[in-house]
């Protein structure tokens, strides 16, 4: 945020523990941790491991856009604790994040992989 001249409280408003940078934002902050550790649980697979053996190509998407909404959740959460000054607990938008990600992955696919996708997210 520096770089962009702001010059309030430089630490991470989520953790309070570092100094926020992008870096410790999405990979080292334990309120991100936490995050990626609960969609991780929830869809199956570290996600953190892209080099994971994924069990079809469809998984291995399905893992890549749930990397993506995750870093978009947490740069939300980041937003509404600096403006508002309290954190979204991770197991409330947790949910939002499954749902969202699902009808966007539904959009995407063809009929034949929507089946398989429907299949593996009636788990979750």
């Amino acid at each position: 945020m520096a770089k962009f001249g702001y010059d309030g409280d430089k630490r991470c408003c989520l953790c309070a523990g570092a100094m926020e940078t992008s870096e410790h934002l999405f990979f080292e902050c334990t309120y991100s941790s936490l995050c990626v550790q609960l969609v991780s649980d929830k869809l199956g697979v570290c996600i953190y491991l892209m080099k994971h053996r994924f069990k079809s190509l469809l998984h291995k998407k399905v893992v890549g856009a749930a990397i993506v909404a995750l870093a978009y959740y947490v740069w939300k959460a980041r937003n509404y604790s600096l403006h508002n000054h309290t954190l979204m607990r991770p197991k409330i938008w947790l949910k939002s994040l499954v749902s969202e990600l699902i009808y966007r992955c539904k959009a995407q696919l063809s009929l034949c992989a929507r089946v398989r996708f429907e299949s593996w997210m009636s788990n979750l």
